[in-house]
């Protein structure tokens, strides 16, 4: 049998190149990591008296950090905030994105967003069944895609809702179409596919019951950037998708909600 003997002198740099390899991506890591962290605690210092236990988690994406800051460029800067408190929908979370970021390598090394321009900026907010409760006044709303109940389903303008209205004893179960028109957002019910038992009015009354499930909202009152884009059901939320297309200028505060 032939075997092949490796000179000790290829083994050795083999294993030299291994550890400069790590050493480099642990180097590039923990200089990321530590801009990340200054933009959050920015972000957090920005952000409403009833909100500052949020803490911003940011993700400053690029392939490789320290050589993207020499560059001056960055693919995109997101920031995710959980469980963020907010008038409409109670706590929701709400990611924020800058798209194409430039600046110059020390502002991007350091996690300055004020030195930092965006090509765009985006956001997304996902409304959970306790934030479309709210707004519905009901506590036990379960929201589905009508057409695939599956997680990785795409999303749909349309959607099916279940809920007790106040003065039911059982809960109604609707399909409701999901509208942007004029930066409002709007629910509107289409079809009653279980009609409640209530007390407080005819629940036979399809009417009455989609009236329950009726709602719009102004833009103005929604967390969002620039327009509304979209308006659509993915897996058990409702995603309100909205963009700045214009570049801009970051700050703290842009990644904040009101």
């Amino acid at each position: 049998m032939l075997r092949l003997t490796i000179p000790r002198p290829a083994i050795a740099l083999a294993a030299t190149c291994a550890v400069l390899g790590a050493s480099a991506w642990a180097i590039d890591t923990g200089a990321a990591i530590t801009a990340e962290h200054a933009a959050s605690e920015a972000i957090r210092a920005a952000e409403p008296a009833g909100a500052q236990s949020v803490t911003p988690r940011v993700s400053f994406a690029a392939p490789s950090f320290l050589l993207s800051a020499r560059k001056g460029k960055l693919a995109h800067i997101e920031v995710r905030l959980i469980d963020v408190p907010t008038e409409t929908f109670g706590p929701i979370t709400v990611t924020t994105s800058g798209h194409q970021i430039t600046g110059s390598s020390a502002d991007i090394r350091a996690g300055h967003l004020d030195g930092l321009d965006a090509h765009d900026v985006t956001r997304s907010a996902s409304l959970d069944a306790a934030a479309v409760g709210k707004i519905l006044d009901m506590d036990d709303i379960d929201i589905s895609n009508p057409d695939d109940v599956s997680p990785s389903a795409a999303a749909r303008a349309h959607v099916r809702l279940s809920g007790t209205p106040a003065g039911c004893s059982s809960p109604a179960t609707i399909i409701a179409d999901l509208r942007v028109t004029a930066q409002t957002i709007h629910i509107t019910p289409t079809t009653v596919e279980t009609h409640p038992t209530c007390s407080a009015f005819n629940g036979n009354d399809d009417t009455a019951v989609k009236e329950k499930f009726t709602w719009s909202a102004p833009g103005s009152t929604l967390p969002i950037v620039g327009n509304i884009v979209s308006f659509l059901v993915r897996g058990g939320s409702l995603f309100l998708e909205s963009q700045n297309p214009h570049p801009t200028h970051l700050n703290p505060q842009l990644f904040t909600v009101e």
